[in-house]
C-alpha cells in the first residue's frame, strides 16, 4: 500500500521547552518511491515518531493514548461527558470531558454475509480486518483462497494472496462487474501523482459536491454540454487506469476478467 504525505506532513513539528522546531522528514529511497508515493512503512514510522515527540506540559502524545481500554458507557452530565469502562486489566475506570469525539471507523465491527452452513466448512472464514493477522498466507494447507467483494481492500487481499503462491478466485456480485474504481498513479503537470491531482479545486469539481454551488459547478453537473465535458474527463481516466492495468496481458490467465465495465 502506498501513502502519499503532503508538505504539510514532509515537516515533522516537535515541542520543546521554547516552543516548536521543525525536524525535516527523511525522504524514502528511490527504490520505495513510485510517481512521489511511498510504502505504507514510512508513514508507520512517522506516526511512531510523531507521537513520542509531540510533548506538552510533560507528557508525550504517546502517553496520552489510553491503549487497551474498552468503553462501556457514556453519558452528559451537567455539560460534561462522562466515560466509564474498564483497563486492559479490567480495572474499571471513569473519565472526564468537555469534549468527545467518537472516531471508532466505520470497520469496527465486521460486517460479514450470511453464509448457511458455515461451521461445516473446514477452512477459515475471515474478514479483511484480520487477514493481516491471520495465517492464511503462510499456511502450506491452504492452496487456495476465495476473496468475497469488489473494493480497494478486497484488491488488496488478492494482490497479496497471489504474491504468496496461492491460487485465488475473486467473486464481485452482479451489477459489480470489476473491481472498485482506480486512478493512475502518474500526474498531470506540477503534479506527481493523481493522488495530489484529485485535491486541486478544479478536479474537485468534476464530481458533484454538495457542499459547492457556484456557476461553474452547476455548468458542469446541469447543462447538457457540462455533463459531456465531465464523462469526457473521467471517461479519459478510465482509459489510461486501462492502459497501466494491462489487463489483456499476455500469459496472466483470467487477467482480463478484471476489467471493469461500469461507467
Amino acid at each position: 500500500m502506498l501513502g502519499r504525505l503532503y508538505e504539510h506532513f514532509w515537516t515533522q513539528w516537535t515541542v520543546g521547552t521554547t516552543g516548536y522546531s521543525d525536524t525535516p522528514m527523511p525522504a524514502p529511497p528511490a527504490e520505495d518511491t513510485y510517481f512521489d508515493t511511498f510504502k505504507a512503512k514510512y508513514t508507520t514510522q512517522y506516526l511512531e515518531d510523531y507521537v513520542d515527540q509531540q510533548i506538552f506540559a510533560g507528557q508525550s502524545l504517546r502517553d496520552r493514548i489510553l491503549f487497551g481500554f474498552e468503553v462501556q458507557n457514556i453519558k452528559k452530565i451537567d455539560g460534561q461527558w462522562v466515560i466509564s469502562g474498564t483497563n486492559s486489566t479490567d480495572e474499571a475506570k471513569t473519565y472526564h470531558a468537555s469534549k468527545l469525539i467518537v472516531a471508532s471507523g466505520l470497520t469496527s465491527v465486521p460486517n460479514l454475509p450470511d453464509l448457511p452452513n458455515k461451521e461445516w466448512f473446514d477452512a477459515p472464514i475471515i474478514h479483511q480486518g484480520d487477514f493481516g493477522q491471520s495465517a492464511v498466507l503462510s499456511a502450506p494447507d491452504i492452496k487456495h483462497i476465495t476473496v468475497l467483494g469488489g473494493s480497494k481492500s478486497s484488491a488488496d487481499m488478492v494482490y497479496g494472496a497471489v504474491k504468496a503462491g496461492k491460487s485465488v478466485s475473486w467473486i464481485i456480485r452482479v451489477p459489480g462487474t470489476g473491481p472498485g474504481f482506480f486512478l493512475p498513479a502518474k500526474g498531470i503537470g506540477p503534479y506527481k501523482n493523481a493522488i495530489a491531482v484529485g485535491f486541486t479545486r478544479i478536479a474537485a469539481t468534476l464530481s458533484p459536491n454538495f457542499f459547492v454551488d457556484n456557476w461553474w459547478t452547476r455548468f458542469l453537473h446541469t447543462t447538457s454540454w457540462g455533463v459531456k465535458l465531465v464523462m469526457g474527463f473521467w471517461e479519459g481516466v478510465v482509459n489510461d487506469i486501462n492502459k497501466v492495468a494491462d489487463f489483456e496481458r499476455p500469459g496472466t490467465k483470467g487477467f482480463e476478467k478484471l476489467r471493469p465495465q461500469t461507467p
